[in-house]
């Protein structure tokens, strides 16, 4: 039985699963080893990005984008508006998140490593849950189809069959590259979630408040790319991912001034050592 879905695809699938799922977690340990940032801090920015985005944001979205009402209608029928708040929202919800957790979750953890190693564990979880495991059930689904083909599938399906029969269609038609994108992208990510934990941090820990603004509206920035992608305003994927690369790279890069200039302030008025 010829495969439906190639070899290149499957390839592109497998290599996002290892990059989205593999490389936070090798961050994490070479974070932890070189720096003995606290554990902690990962753990705090998992869960935050799991609250504040999965439960805060989509409640706020259901009211905002979805329903029948005077408020979804508009927006769902200006793109650029849809556009706008999207991207905003998203910087507020994750730049609040990491605010919160610096502010009072992280209290007493002040040294710069911190900030980082948060990072990893706020983009890191979103690499898994949005691209790795998506990349796993894909790949689970594909070796099914290649395996039993479509008519089979179909057949065992019952009443999912039209759901079945869309993702087989979705799967055909997409081509190898798009299945790569997923995993490349998410390390653009990841570098993105790092870079403004860091300013998160120094507006919390060393008081240069006007920085979580500037998170909120870098992030903003970045993901309004995605979202106008997303409504079709623009339709090159490739386009997209080189801004969002291009403005993730000059993100990085204050972010690194920011975490090299910084000293760890010392304890004012120490205790005199006893003879």
């Amino acid at each position: 039985m010829e495969a439906l879905v190639s070899t290149a695809k499957i390839a592109g699938m497998l290599t996002s699963a290892l990059l989205s799922i593999g490389v936070p977690i090798l961050l994490l340990i070479l974070w932890r080893k070189r720096t003995h940032a606290p554990w902690v801090a990962a753990l705090c920015g998992s869960a935050i990005f799991i609250v504040f985005v999965f439960v805060l944001e989509s409640i706020c979205h259901r009211f905002v984008l979805f329903g029948t009402g005077a408020l979804p209608t508009f927006m769902n029928a200006h793109p650029w508006v849809y556009a706008t708040y999207g991207a905003l929202a998203a910087g507020v919800f994750e730049e609040t998140g990491r605010f919160v957790a610096f502010k009072w979750l992280l209290k007493k953890h002040d040294g710069k490593e911190t900030s980082v190693m948060y990072g990893i564990g706020h983009g890191g979880i979103e690499s898994i849950i949005l691209a790795g495991v998506t990349a796993i059930a894909n790949l689970a689904f594909v070796f099914s189809l290649n395996a039993m083909g479509a008519d089979a599938m179909l057949a065992s399906a019952g009443a999912q069959a039209a759901t079945v029969q869309a993702s087989i269609d979705t799967l055909i038609n997409t081509s190898a590259g798009m299945f790569f994108v997923s995993g490349i992208e998410r390390m653009t990510a990841i570098a993105l979630h790092i870079s403004l934990s860091v300013l998160v941090f120094m507006a919390v820990k060393r008081k240069r408040f006007i920085l979580y603004p500037v998170a909120i509206l870098l992030h903003a920035g970045v993901d309004f790319f995605a979202v106008l992608y997303q409504q079709g305003i623009i339709t090159s994927i490739a386009l997209i991912e080189i801004l969002i690369a291009a403005v993730t790279a000059v993100i990085a890069l204050y972010a690194v001034r920011l975490y090299q200039k910084d000293v760890q302030p010392q304890e004012e008025n120490p205790a005199p050592e006893e003879a």
